[in-house]
């Protein structure tokens, strides 16, 4: 999926950005000034995360909620009135599944 790819990048550098302020942290040899630094880089971290984990977490909800979308069309288009897991039916039942999928990867082409 694209955005677990954009995010596997944005953490990549993300971790590069605090390899690099370790780095910098490290190489100062004032305690009191190397202490600053580490406090402001600490706080920019924690900003960065949160940041990070919230685009992740809308990029899961907007991606859910296409498949969801997708998912309630199909099921209405075969005339489904109730969505199952496949594991959970033992007899009959209309199996959407490579549909729904074949329409989820056409959607994430555009």
């Amino acid at each position: 999926v694209r955005f677990q790819q954009e995010y596997a990048q944005k953490r990549k550098e993300f971790d590069g950005w605090l390899k690099q302020a370790k780095k910098d942290i490290a190489a100062e040899t004032r305690k009191a000034k190397r202490d600053e630094i580490a406090r402001e880089y600490q706080e920019i971290a924690k900003k960065r995360e949160t940041a990070l984990v919230q685009d992740y977490n809308e990029q899961l909800s907007k991606l859910e909620n296409k498949i969801n979308r997708i998912m309630r069309r199909t099921a209405r288009a075969h005339g489904c009135k109730v969505i199952l897991n496949k594991s959970s039916v033992v007899l009959g039942g209309t199996d959407i599944t490579a549909e729904v999928v074949k329409k989820i990867k056409k959607s994430e082409k555009k």
